[in-house]
């Protein structure tokens, strides 16, 4: 329930408070919120459709209905986010998302499991060896779905009130229960729209780059590779 996830997020910002402006704490939590909310309010609906059909096409339905509005929801929930932190858009991420997940979902977890119990046996490495030859396809499908034409695109930076408003809107969108919920979609749209000046001075939370521009041209000091992309990204 949304409880649960609001218990969870009390607990963690209570040791670390200083997790709410992470993107980690930012996507887990966008995601989680969204999966919750999405099946609260399709619930019933689901159910009455599902009714029309025989026990085996139900049961079919339900497992690919769940894979196919599980990733929708996520993606969702983890979007503007993901927007504000790394200024792209990753065009086909349903797509990628729906390939890779079902794999981990329905094989590689349960052989990752089924060899947990095999260990003490002995037996671990056949089903280790089949989770590691599917995770081969896993990264494949990953890999083909980041070369289509148009895959990523890329997006001006945002200020932090878009932050702000993508936050409440998701949040509004994700815990009220009437139609009214459906006014979240407002600061949502706007938090697309601010953006922000480019900065002279970029200095990462960490402290282990820094970077300032000079003739058009960036002198940076750190060795931290996936923050120097993610500034010369953002320029």
């Amino acid at each position: 329930s949304v409880r649960s996830v609001c218990w969870a997020a009390f607990f963690v910002l209570l040791i670390y408070p200083e997790s709410l402006g992470s993107v980690s704490f930012q996507l887990s939590f966008g995601a989680t919120i969204a999966l919750i909310a999405l099946y609260e309010y399709i619930k019933e609906p689901l159910r009455s459709f599902l009714k029309r059909f025989t026990p085996f096409k139900r049961k079919s339905l339900q497992i690919a209905l769940g894979f196919f509005l599980t990733n929708l929801a996520a993606c969702f929930g983890t979007v503007f986010f993901a927007l504000y932190h790394f200024h792209r858009i990753a065009t086909f991420s349903f797509l990628g998302n729906l390939l890779t997940t079902t794999l981990f979902s329905v094989f590689i977890m349960p052989l990752l499991l089924i060899s947990l119990f095999l260990m003490p046996f002995g037996l671990a490495d056949y089903p280790l060896q089949s989770a590691g030859f599917l995770l081969h396809f896993v990264s494949e499908a990953a890999h083909t779905v980041a070369s289509f034409p148009h895959a990523v695109l890329m997006y001006p930076m945002l200020t932090k009130n878009s932050l702000y408003l993508m936050s409440c809107g998701l949040l509004w969108l994700c815990l009220w229960r009437s139609k009214l919920r459906f006014l979240g979609f407002i600061p949502l749209i706007f938090s697309l729209f601010l953006f922000a000046e480019k900065p002279d001075v970029l200095i990462s939370s960490c402290w282990r780059l820094m970077a300032i521009k000079q003739d058009g041209k960036w002198l940076m000091k750190g060795n931290e590779k996936t923050i120097r992309n993610a500034f010369l990204q953002a320029d």
